[in-house]
């Protein structure tokens, strides 16, 4: 694996640079602060594989030569066994094949997901370098600026205060019974969102969100023909692998 010169940019930088550097790869083309963190010279590069943000900063895009990606991809799975690896096919020029048709054919893509084990296990090779509240890249998907100015001069003691405040700021104030909130619903490279009402909510343990049907289509629990009325209850808890849903009976006539 060593030799391999990446260059990464984006939210999860530090700890992909430190997960990378301890796995000998080469990092290019470092920003400022990595440089300054990781002791890294101002290598211009070019770079063999370029990782990037994903534009939801879920996750991240690997891109670059196939091999050197396929290494990287490969050295990211087996340190991060939760993350999901996507292979995406790059744009075919038209017409006969030549110059452009080889060398894309000599290129590789992947999306990786990173669910929040994920995020918690960049967490701590973050930390190994550089203060890190708990949450970071959580919270950090969400308000970049305002992570970086909780975790600017903290003291190590600080840091599980500062990431509360920011839960509540960011995240908690969202679920209040009665409000209406978005749920994206993600699945490998895609996804879908539906809306939902938050029923219930204790923080870091349980959300309830109740959804009412409209006429049409299908209930994923019946697998017959929604009727107006039908409600639909969706519930996560701390620990329990994900969301689980419920439908009730009608309230109204068909």
């Amino acid at each position: 694996m060593g030799g391999v010169r990446v260059k990464i940019r984006g939210i999860y930088a530090t700890a992909l640079t430190g997960l990378l550097l301890e796995r000998g790869f080469e990092i290019v083309s470092p920003s400022e602060m990595i440089r300054d963190r990781f002791g890294l010279p101002d290598d211009p590069g070019p770079e063999e594989v370029l990782i990037v943000d994903h534009r939801d900063r879920q996750g991240v895009s690997i891109e670059g030569v196939r091999g050197a990606t396929e290494e990287v991809v490969a050295a990211l799975r087996e340190a991060l066994p939760y993350a999901l690896f996507v292979p995406q096919g790059l744009p075919r020029p038209r017409g006969p094949g030549g110059p452009l048709a080889a060398l894309l054919a000599a290129k590789a893509r992947f999306l990786a997901e990173f669910p929040r084990p994920v995020k918690e296990a960049l967490d701590g090779i973050r930390a190994r370098y550089v203060p890190t509240i708990p949450g970071h890249h959580h919270l950090k998907v969400i308000d970049p600026a305002r992570v970086d100015e909780a975790e600017a001069g903290a003291a190590p003691e600080d840091l599980p205060g500062r990431a509360a405040e920011l839960l509540e700021a960011l995240v908690y104030r969202h679920f209040r019974p009665g409000k209406e909130v978005e749920v994206r619903h993600g699945k490998a490279g895609d996804g879908f969102f539906w809306r939902g009402t938050v029923a219930r909510f204790v923080p870091g343990e349980v959300l309830v969100l109740e959804r009412r049907f409209r006429a049409g289509g299908r209930t994923i629990r019946w697998r017959s023909p929604r009727r107006r009325g039908i409600t639909g209850r969706w519930s996560s808890t701390r620990g329990g692998g994900g969301g689980r849903g419920r439908t009730s009976a009608p309230t109204g006539p068909p």
